[in-house]
């Protein structure tokens, strides 16, 4: 039986461009499919001289082979392998037979079959019905001074979220009234439309604009929240702030954020802690600095100073001929440790302070100190003598 002329095939004539050729393609293949063509048997016949006749023409080499020579330019192989069933060539998939096909030219098909919607093939993509959704985490942030922070309070603020509707408790319906099965869905949620194509069957799957995909509708919405389950109110809250936190730290206050949507669980409230910088006190860690200033008489005699701490009063001996910058230590005065340890220290720094304004009888008592000797003791040794205690060790500290 003489091979039909591919032209023909495709219902286009011989100056057809390869746009022409490849729409034509589309629209016979989705005609004559077996699976779509009510006589199967015929459109099967059809459809293999289609996926021919596009493999010839297709190819700019073998479409040039063909126009000269017609069908005995392939011998009896046909279109390189368009007679056997089930070898499908898809438009410019680079070869002339076996099943492959970019992936331009199955945009293009799905397009012109379906649309630019989402789809799948063979059991479809399935959409999962809406679901209990966490509720929003919310920030607060909080100003504390630091003898607060060394204290440790309770400290309370507002917070405006959504919460739960006091009238239908979330439920988003009139007190009293209940739900319905969506009667579009039918519970499912989502809406699944199968459709048929060469490939087989093609699925695409929609959330129910009905019930938005919930699966029930509301009898009668809660007129509190217009059915949203949720209002917008504020809350005092209070929180327990511990003694020895630190600057920028944040603390977390479980399910006290925003209420869910659709039956899910509050968010967290985060509070960020921040401490004022103290005008005596300098923090570093866990350690407190402050400076002490001290006169030129007690600092060569020594003396007891009073300072005021968080705690009350401490008492800071000082040594005779104590030097400025000198730092005395008080072990454990410092800032508690936030999870109990031992507490940081305070660093008491000496500043002495030389006077500017002498009455005259400071300035006698001065000068008395002056003439009775050097105003502090330096030995400047010559060179026989520093070599002699390199040589035996005396210059080294210990």
């Amino acid at each position: 039986m003489p091979k039909q002329d591919y032209y023909e095939v495709l219902g286009v004539d011989s100056n057809a461009t390869d746009r022409d050729i490849k729409q034509a393609f589309k629209r016979m293949a989705r005609k004559y499919h077996p699976d779509v063509a009510e006589n199967k048997e015929e459109a099967e016949i059809h459809f293999r001289q289609i996926n021919e006749a596009y493999a010839i023409l297709s190819d700019d080499e073998k479409k040039g082979m063909y126009d000269q020579f017609g069908h005995a330019a392939f011998g009896n192989s046909g279109g390189g392998g368009g007679g056997g069933g089930g070898s499908y060539n898809w438009p410019n998939s680079g070869g002339s037979g076996g099943f492959g096909f970019g992936a331009s030219d199955l945009d293009d098909f799905v397009n012109a079959f379906f649309g630019s919607g989402r789809s799948g093939f063979g059991t479809g993509s399935s959409q999962r019905r809406t679901q209990a959704q966490r509720g929003r985490d919310l920030r607060k942030d909080v100003e504390i001074d630091l003898e607060q922070a060394y204290t440790g309070i309770e400290t309370e603020f507002t917070v405006e979220s959504y919460q739960p509707c006091p009238v239908c408790n979330g439920r988003r319906v009139k007190p009293g009234a209940g739900f319905r099965t969506c009667h579009v869905c039918h519970g499912n949620g989502a809406i699944r439309n199968m459709q048929s194509t060469f490939f087989g069957q093609f699925v695409t799957t929609t959330t129910c604009n009905k019930c938005h995909g919930e699966g029930q509708i509301p009898e009668e919405l809660c007129e509190e929240c217009k059915g949203e389950g949720r209002t917008i109110n504020k809350e005092k809250i209070t929180v327990t702030i511990p003694a020895g936190i630190e600057n920028g730290t944040r603390m977390r206050v479980q399910e006290r954020g925003e209420a869910g949507i659709y039956g899910g669980p509050s968010g967290d409230l985060y509070v960020f802690v921040f401490v004022r910088e103290h005008d005596i006190f300098k923090r570093v860690g866990k350690d407190l600095f402050v400076d002490i200033p001290l006169g030129f008489a007690d600092a060569a005699l020594g003396a007891e100073k009073e300072i005021e701490t968080f705690d009350g009063i401490e008492k800071v001996k000082i040594d005779t001929g104590i030097q400025s910058e000198t730092v005395i230590t008080l072990r454990g005065k410092g800032m508690p440790d936030i999870r109990g340890r031992r507490r940081g220290d305070l660093n008491v720094k000496v500043k002495v302070i030389t006077p500017t304004k002498l009455t005259d009888g400071q300035r006698q008592i001065l000068c008395d100190f002056a003439e009775e000797g050097p105003q502090f003791h330096y030995e400047e040794k010559g060179f026989f003598g520093k070599l002699f205690d390199a040589l035996t060790g005396k210059g080294k500290k210990n």
